[in-house]
């Protein structure tokens, strides 16, 4: 892993913006078509070596991608093992990710979709009230931002505060 850092940094400097991109689009294309899923998961873990302060958010992905194994496994054991050992990862990270809304995202986003005999919709439905707190027209990816205030707009019970807040950030990207 280290020689494949130190490789990649000589061939390609850094540039976190492209990596991180190139990661992001490998997840959204793993969550379609499991001939992503292993480079997705190579990608984050790259990322969180050339960039050791994204270790934190690129071990949501990864948590998220063990759960999206889930869903191409065939036997019910390993789609199990896959869905728990993705929970374990997430839930350990998130707590290093309380103010990345981003990670929220994912972590809620991978939430909201499970199953509910897991019962963690109330571990996606707090990621979003987080994200909706602590949203704001400052930061920086505002696609990210909006997609997250679309998903939770749609899909989460907000009070009037709740919904006017997102409303103003959404009516203002």
């Amino acid at each position: 892993m280290i020689l494949l850092y130190i490789l990649s940094t000589i061939l390609f400097g850094n540039n976190l913006d492209i990596d991180l991109d190139k990661a992001r689009k490998l997840y959204y294309q793993a969550t379609e078509k499991e001939q992503f899923l292993e480079p997705a998961i190579k990608e984050f873990e790259i990322l969180s070596v050339k960039y050791p302060e994204q270790k934190n958010l690129s071990m949501i992905y990864i948590g998220s991608l063990e759960m999206v194994k889930a869903k191409y496994a065939f036997w019910p054991q390993s789609k199990l093992d896959y869905a728990n050992a993705g929970m374990d990862i997430l839930d350990k990270w998130i707590n290093n990710n309380q103010d990345n809304i981003e990670a929220l995202f994912i972590y809620g986003s991978t939430y909201y979709y499970l199953p509910f005999f897991f019962n963690k919709s109330k571990n996606a439905e707090t990621a979003f009230k987080k994200i909706l707190k602590i949203a704001s027209l400052d930061y920086e990816n505002k696609k990210l931002l909006k997609n997250a205030l679309d998903f939770i707009d749609k899909n989460i019970e907000l009070t009037k505060i709740e919904k006017d807040k997102l409303k103003s950030i959404l009516n203002n990207i």
